[in-house]
Parts: structure tokens; sequence; C-alpha cells
């Protein structure tokens, strides 16, 4: 409120020159009147104000003066001051909020931003300002001087002191901390689908800019008839979209999954040797290999979770199924001969290969199928539902993911190899020819990794120890199982399933032939599998029926020289004898038929020859005799030439049970 040099000329007591010189004053100079600071305005003056006056607003006055001024104008109480400044649709005066009530906005009031939760603790504090000021002063003075310290004016206390009537003065910050209606922005119209346009637009993977969508909109709206808003009011109402939102259609679903927060994984719960972790990792510096190729290097490696430590791993060209085998060797014999209870795989080709993981149930890679072979780690005894593979995709799903910052600043020490780990980050230095020899570069590892094992680790149940700590501690109580080194041999076997040449039996592995006399015996329809050392071909290669059956060992056939004549005889020989012998066998079997065949008697139910059925059937004698010879057909004396026998003869006779005993002699 305003009042005139004259108005305060009588507050004041003093005349209307005198306060019309003090108002020029602080006006032009700011010169405080009487211990305050007047905020004084010019206005266009009437009657004898000589054409201007000043007006001085009432709260700046000192506070005698106000509360002179308060008395004479008879001021209202404090529930028609709020009745007579507050916003329509305020709530006045209320009854103390229900426990339902009080829960709900309390939880609402946490939601609010934090300037707007601020700003309704500075109301609040004001409220308590007022209560204190009022064990010394009126209550008018002590309104006046809370709005002076909270820079608002008195009416405003007043209209907060309103809201909080009747509340318990716990709740008294969330009820100031409410939007009243009359603070409800009013925007201007925006019609529905228009709005739903500019959403489709803007919420795309391709991650559009806004102002070329408005300006579109803009375009558009004559012809469908929408009533667009200012670019400013869609900027507003496109940011106060939910966040996620925003990640899910412009970020992918990839992003919108972390947004979800991932469990927290407890590794005490884990033993010794429990859980292998695998994965692979190319290196980000170019090598210089043993056939003098260059390229970057795959290094493939086994973790075991419970401690991070690395029992083994190893260097490759590229990742392949015998790299990720020779790394699971190493890692049984840097373990000294532990094996695994359940194993992680990445799923890369190189661990989902069936030669490394058949017979798992599920796969990432590749088509399962019932006859599919056990691989090598089923051989090792992990049971089939303990072999678990990472998300593709995901690499927080597998812990040795953390654990490539180490080898990835390591790589970073080899200035002008070191391409980086994609080519926006190739360095300008970079060049091939400064290739690493693949001998330096395991060195280094092998030195990286010494440290990283030495290193304390901050990760969960390692209590700032480091792995080899951890591993020496559970080492003495662990429960492992364990493989001697020719057992490991046997057991790193690949499998493969063969086939036999429908002519000789042979069957090829890795396009070495594999023959031996054992094989005629099988029939090519039938399905086998082999096992074999790919370390070394020549050693001989296991055969195996379907069903697991171990049929025999099959040795590899090698080249001979084109004109090696002791080698061309040898084999001539031992054709040879495999062909005489096969020729007896069989002559014997045929023999052995004939004579089953002469002495297998007709059976006794069927008559030895029956009447012709056209003939009429005559009754059989009841009284039989025998007939006896009157002439002895056998020679008396020594046998004749052609009654000898030899004794090989004899042997087989006799096993076929032809010999006849006489009185006379045996024959």
């Amino acid at each position: 409120m305003w009042i005139s040099p004259k108005d305060l000329a009588e507050l004041a007591g003093v005349s209307c020159r005198a306060t019309n010189k003090a108002l020029a004053i602080a006006l032009s100079r700011g010169t405080p009147w009487r211990g305050v600071t007047l905020n004084v305005r010019q206005r266009r003056g009437r009657g004898g104000d000589g054409g201007k006056g000043y007006e001085v607003h009432v709260d700046s006055l000192p506070v005698e003066l106000q509360a002179r001024w308060n008395a004479q104008r008879a001021a209202p109480s404090l529930a028609e001051k709020s009745a007579a400044t507050s916003a329509p649709g305020r709530e006045g005066p209320q009854l103390p909020w229900t426990t339902e009530k009080r829960e709900a906005r309390h939880a609402a009031f946490a939601r609010r931003p934090s300037l707007f939760r601020a700003a309704a603790y500075k109301k609040l504090q004001a409220l308590h300002s007022v209560r204190l000021y009022r064990l010394a002063a009126s209550a008018v003075e002590s309104y006046q001087r809370a709005a002076r310290e909270a820079g608002v004016a008195t009416s405003t206390v007043y209209e907060w002191a309103a809201i909080c009537k009747g509340l318990d003065p716990g709740d008294w910050l969330v009820a100031l901390g409410r939007r009243s209606s009359s603070h409800q922005q009013k925007r201007a119209p925006f019609t529905p689908e228009a709005w739903e346009w500019f959403q489709g637009e803007y919420l795309l993977l391709t991650k559009p800019a806004l102002a070329p969508i408005y300006r579109r909109g803009l375009d558009l709206a004559p012809e469908r008839g929408w009533a667009i808003p200012s670019y400013a009011t869609v900027r507003q109402m496109i940011l106060a979209l939910p966040h996620w939102m925003h990640v899910l259609y412009r970020e992918g679903p990839a992003a919108f999954e972390r947004m979800y927060r991932p469990l927290d994984r407890d590794y005490s719960t884990l033993r010794l040797h429990q859980c292998w972790n695998s994965d692979g990792r190319k290196t980000d510096v170019f090598l210089l290999f043993e056939d003098g190729t260059v390229g970057r290097g795959m290094f493939m490696a086994w973790m075991d979770l419970r401690t991070r430590y690395f029992p083994g791993w190893v260097l490759a060209k590229s990742e392949s199924f015998d790299a990720a085998r020779q790394a699971l060797r190493n890692a049984i014999e840097g373990a000294r001969g532990a094996l695994p209870d359940e194993v992680l795989l990445d799923n890369g080709m190189a661990f989902a290969a069936k030669q490394m993981s058949g017979g798992a149930p599920t796969r990432f890679r590749g088509k399962v199928m019932e006859d599919d072979l056990e691989g090598i780690l089923l051989v090792l005894g992990v049971p089939k539902e303990k072999i678990r593979w990472a998300l593709p995709g995901h690499g927080r799903s597998k812990p040795v993911e953390s654990a490539w910052n180490v080898l990835s600043e390591m790589d970073r020490q080899f200035p002008g190899a070191y391409c980086g780990n994609k080519p926006g980050a190739r360095p300008e230095d970079f060049d091939r020819s400064k290739a690493v020899p693949i001998a330096t570069y395991r060195a280094k590892i092998k030195e990286t990794l010494r440290l990283y094992h030495a290193k304390r680790h901050s990760g969960d149940s390692m209590d700032d120890r480091s792995p080899l700590e951890v591993y020496n501690e559970l080492l003495p109580s662990a429960v492992v199982r364990q493989v001697t080194r020719e057992q490991l041999r046997q057991l790193m076997q690949v499998s493969k399933k063969v086939t036999l040449n429908k002519k000789d039996h042979s069957f090829t592995i890795l396009e070495n032939p594999y023959w031996c006399e054992q094989l005629g015996e099988l029939s090519p329809k039938d399905k086998f599998f082999a096992r074999y050392n790919p370390e070394n071909a020549t050693e001989p290669a296991a055969l195996y029926r379907l069903s697991g059956e171990f049929l025999f060992d099959v040795p590899m056939i090698s080249k001979t020289g084109f004109f090696d004549q002791a080698a061309a005889k040898t084999h001539a020989l031992a054709k040879g004898k495999y062909i005489k012998a096969r020729k007896a066998e069989s002559a014997a079997l045929a023999q052995m038929i004939k004579t089953r065949d002469w002495r297998t008697l007709p059976d006794s139910s069927e008559p030895k020859s029956a009447p012709p059925a056209s003939a009429g059937a005559l009754p059989a004698p009841k009284v039989a005799t025998t007939v006896r010879p009157r002439i002895d057909f056998y020679p008396k004396g020594k046998p004749r030439q052609e009654d000898k026998i030899t004794a090989e003869q004899f042997s087989l006779a006799a096993a076929a049970g032809l010999l006849m005993t006489r009185k006379s002699g045996t024959r």
C-alpha cells in the first residue's frame, strides 16, 4: 500500500513540506529517514502538490508508524486478511489431515524438485519468525518483521499463515509446498493429434533435432487444422516426458535395459575352483607373428571367479576352438591339475564349438542336436546343467570383462603399434611396421598378470586383498577335483564324427587317413566317432560307436616316397598275409556250414516220404522187424588207403560228432 506525503505527515506529526523534502531526498540519494530506507516513487500530483508528488510504501516506514497506520485503518484479523488476499480456489482454514492424506501428500512433496522444496522451507521459516516475534511484539508488527526478512509483502505472510491454520505443525512444510490453482500455468492450445505427431517424429533412434521437426509441424498445421503453440512450449513439453522414454526411443533397448540396476552377486558363496569364467579379447596392438604376418592377436583366458585369479591363458593369432582348448589346458596345468565344477562361457564360436561344449543343453551358437558328441568340458566331468553362457552383448554378465582394463592400459605402452579398440580411437603415430614381436608381447602379458595377481582388489568378498592372497588362503581347505598329466592328455583329445570309406573302410581326420585291419569288420553304414590329439596327428585315434562303446585304436597312414621299394615290399607282404588269412577263414567257415547242413536231422514231426495225394493211403504194419545184412561191408585187417584220415580231419570230424565205434575197431 502506497500513501501520500500528507498521510505520512499525519502519522509522523510533521508538516507536509518536511515529508515532501524527506521523500525527495530518499528518492534521489537513498538517504535513510528515521533509521529506515524509504521505498519512494513519483506520481502525478493533485491539487496543491505542485503538479507532481511522491508516494511511500507503508512497509518501508518505521515499525511504529506502520503500527499506527494499521491501527488507524482498523487492520483486519488473520483469517479476514487471508480470505481477502488468497487467490480463488485456495483452501482456507482446514481440519487436520487424516493419516492417508498425510502419507499421500508427504510422498508427493518428496518427489517435488529440490528448488520447490527450498521455497516451501523459506515460507516455513517466515512463519516460525512470526511465532518468535510474537513473544515481544504485537501480531501486526510480528508479521511485518517476518515479511521484511523474507523479502515479501506482509499480505503474503498472512496468506501463508492462513494455509497452515488448523494443521499440525509437522504438516506445515508440505502444505506450503502445494501448488495452488492460480499458479498453474495456462498454455496455448495444442491439438492432441499434433502433439502425438511431434512425439513420433522426435522419439527416434536417429536422434533428430527438435527445431526442424517444429518447422515441419508448422507447415502441416494449416493443411491438417492443427493448433501448435510456440517452440519454447513444445520444447518444454518434450523435455517433460519421462526420461525412460527418451532413453528407450532415442538411445535404444540396450541403453534402456542398463537403467535397471543389476543384481549384486555375493562371491563369498563360491568355493575355490567352483566356477571358471572364459573370455577372449582382441589386442589393441599390432603383433608380428612367427610366420611373418602382422595383425591384431587374440588373448583368451580362464579366470577363477572366487579369487579373480587367471590360472591359464593363451595368445593366438585368431579366435578359434584350438586356442580355447589350449587356454583351458594351460589353465588346468597352471592350477596344478585342478578342474572346475562349473563354467561360465563366452558366447563366441570358439567356446561354443561342439568339440568344446558339445552335449550342453543350450547354446547361443550352432544347432543343438540329440546325437551331438560330448565336448571336452563334459569329458572333464563338468555336468551339462553346470555349463552356463554369458548373454550376447552383455559384458556385465562376465566378471572377467572388468579385468580387461588392465590389459587395455598395458597396450598403450607400445607407441606406434597401438591401434586403439576402434578405428576412431587410432592414434596418429600408428604404423604397421612398428608391430611388436609376439614373444615380446607374451613376456609383457606375463609381467602384467603377475602385478595384477599381487595388487589389492576392491571387489566383492575380496576384503582389499590380492587375488594371490585369497587363492593361497582358500587352497588348504578347498576340495578340488584333480587329474594327472597323462589323464589330462587323454581328456583333452577332440571328438569327431567319422564315416568309413566304402572301399577300404578307412576314415579321415584333418585330411590325414587312418586305417587298420579291424576296420574291415565294421559296416560303412554304421556311425562312429573318433577321439584324436590335435597337437600330434601321428598318435593313434581311438574309435568309438555313437553309443560310447570303445572299439580299438586306429593308427594314421603316413605317406611314403614314390620309389620307396622297402615300403612297397612291406606293404605287399602285409597285404598278402591279410588276404591269405581272410581266404582261409572264409574256406573254414564254408566247410563248417556244409558240415552243419549234412548232420542236421529232419523234423520228426514230418514224415520222411508222403504218399501222393492221388494215391490211396495204405495202413502201416503194426509189427516190424529189423533188417540185418548177411555180408559185412567193412574190410578186415588194415583199412584201405582211401579210408585213412589226417589228424586235422579227425579233429574236425570229432568236433562234428561223426565218429562211429565198433567192436572190431574205431574208424
